[in-house]
């Protein structure tokens, strides 16, 4: 037991520039939090000012401890990782993309035991979920990395908080790899809104998303961590569609009984999406790869900045590799024939009348100017919201994303899915 009281008693120096109670109160609450995370198996108590402030029952289960420390119902919407590779071994948990926050708080990454802060490691699992998250969003991430200790050094920074790994790349590399597999794969669940057990005072909740329409919650029992649906493209594969919601939403039914609800226009931007992704990374390779063009009845002229237009001429084989047959047009004008095709005329006239505003993604001096064009292409060519899809087209469009490689998320990073298992339509009903 550690207790601490007048702390500043003979330096009040010091205590003249800390903060506030209540800030100095998180940054303890933070650093106890990190290391219940870390030591599962130890019981913590934190009491501030004759109140509990956290508490843990040091059961040694990871996913029950994250539950008791943000006082959620969590162990539904964490997904299990254990990773073997040739230079270390990666174990943890991911939240539900529901958990998704604005801050970095909930990304927790162990190296041996010891929570770390390195910037390459913090690199590469945002580069896992950068494009699989809305913008500016962050998931519920606890990580550990055993690594040997030999090819770790912790004397980088005095508080021991930063590493260097003597096979730093080849293991940013698997962490990148592990993320983005699971949140490629992992459906939305119904967001909860019922906490279980009293509330700990000045402990804080994990800020629950916010929703409109449907607010509902599931009893974990009978769907913990370890018994997480099959991987969604599997899944996708077996749905029956059952309807249309709001001309917007296809309602299916799984093989075991559940129901998912799938957005129409999501799901096929995530189609064409990886199409065009595939084409494009054809023509890097120098294949023969080439998305059928659909020419325009009168060719469309955009105008760009001086800037923007050199860069545009530049980039013209690739546009014409897409579909979109361009040339310069004098100054800086281009003219437009031709847009990429397979899409219905209600897409085909989205896309054209946002010409102006995919040229000047296309002309964007930016490392990933490349992908933020294949994303609005996607977005203004895929079917729209408000759209009547009979029950052969529902089918045709649900075979057609249990064939791409991200089926849960569209290419803006917002679910495609949302699952409501079994266990809950029985606990509702009362069947």
């Amino acid at each position: 037991t550690v207790t601490v009281r007048d702390l500043f008693y003979n330096v009040p120096a010091r205590l003249k520039f800390m903060r506030g109670a209540r800030t100095e109160n998180g940054h303890v609450m933070q650093l106890l939090q990190r290391y219940a995370i870390g030591y599962p198996s130890v019981r913590f108590n934190l009491i501030i000012d004759e109140h509990i402030a956290l508490q843990t029952s040091g059961s040694g289960n990871l996913a029950t401890t994250l539950a008791e420390l943000y006082r959620v119902p969590l162990e539904e919407m964490l997904y299990a990782i254990d990773v073997h590779t040739a230079h270390c071994n990666i174990h943890g948990y991911i939240g539900n993309r529901v958990l998704a926050q604005s801050n970095r708080q909930y990304v927790m990454l162990f190296v041996n035991g010891r929570w770390v802060q390195s910037r390459p490691l913090q690199e590469a699992l945002e580069q896992g979920y950068r494009s699989l998250l809305p913008k500016g969003k962050h998931p519920l991430l606890v990580l550990f990395l055993d690594v040997p200790p030999e090819e770790v050094d912790a004397n980088v920074h005095p508080a021991k908080i930063e590493v260097r790994l003597v096979h730093e790349d080849e293991i940013v590399a698997s962490l990148t790899n592990v993320v983005k597999e699971v949140l490629e794969q992992s459906p939305a669940l119904p967001e909860s809104v019922q906490f279980p057990g009293p509330v700990l005072a000045n402990q804080r909740r994990l800020p629950g998303p916010r929703r409109r329409g449907l607010r509902v919650s599931e009893s974990s029992e009978g769907y913990k961590a370890e018994n997480a649906p099959p991987g969604t493209a599997e899944v996708i594969a077996q749905l029956q569609p059952l309807a249309q919601l709001q001309q917007a939403v296809i309602l299916c039914e799984a093989p075991d009984g559940s129901l998912y609800l799938v957005d129409q226009h999501r799901a096929h931007e995530r189609v064409i999406y990886e199409h065009l992704r595939r084409t494009y990374a054809g023509m890097q390779q120098n294949e023969a790869t080439q998305t059928e063009a659909h020419l325009l009845l009168e060719p469309a002229i955009v105008e760009m900045k001086r800037y923007q237009a050199d860069l545009l001429e530049q980039r013209l084989p690739m546009l014409h590799g897409l579909g979109i047959e361009c040339e310069r047009f004098g100054g800086r004008s281009f003219l437009i024939r031709s847009v990429p095709g397979g899409s219905d005329g209600e897409g085909m006239e989205q896309l054209v009348s946002h010409l102006q505003e995919l040229a000047e993604v296309a002309a964007e001096d930016s490392n990933d100017w490349e992908d933020q064009l294949l994303v609005r292409l996607s977005c203004r060519s895929a079917m729209r919201r408000g759209r009547v899809l009979g029950s052969g087209e529902q089918t045709t469009l649900l075979k057609a994303l249990a064939n791409v490689s991200a089926p849960a998320v569209c290419p803006h990073g917002s679910p495609i899915l949302l699952h409501y298992s079994r266990t809950f339509l029985i606990d509702k009903f009362d069947w």
